[in-house]
């Protein structure tokens, strides 16, 4: 009999935004982001590396998950490609899986 392995590495991260400024996420190897805003403000996401509070009036394109909402980033090779920042000048926590398949199988 065939013996399985998974490959598909899942792990679970928690990042502080403080402020308006934008935070990079957590370098994991990963095909895809599942990002939970379990924020009262909405949180935009960004697909560059760029982070800080100088970047922010710099990029303008981001996509913007609502509170309490769920969004998956696919097609990435690492979910520190991806920085968010909080709505809020307040500070938000919010967290995120990285994995590599959606329902696909690796053989």
């Amino acid at each position: 009999m065939a013996r399985f392995t998974n490959q598909n590495v899942c792990n679970a991260y928690a990042t502080y935004l403080k402020g308006t400024g934008v935070h990079r996420l957590s370098a994991a190897e990963c095909t895809e982001v599942v990002f939970v805003n379990n924020t009262a403000n909405p949180v935009l996401v960004y697909d560059n590396p760029v982070y800080g509070s100088a970047a922010v009036a710099n990029v303008r394109r981001y996509v913007e998950v609502p509170a309490g909402a769920q969004f998956t980033f696919r097609g990435l090779t690492d979910s520190d490609s991806l920085t968010a920042a909080s709505t809020s000048t307040g500070n938000d926590t919010v967290t995120y899986r990285t994995q590599f398949y959606s329902s696909f199988p690796q053989r």
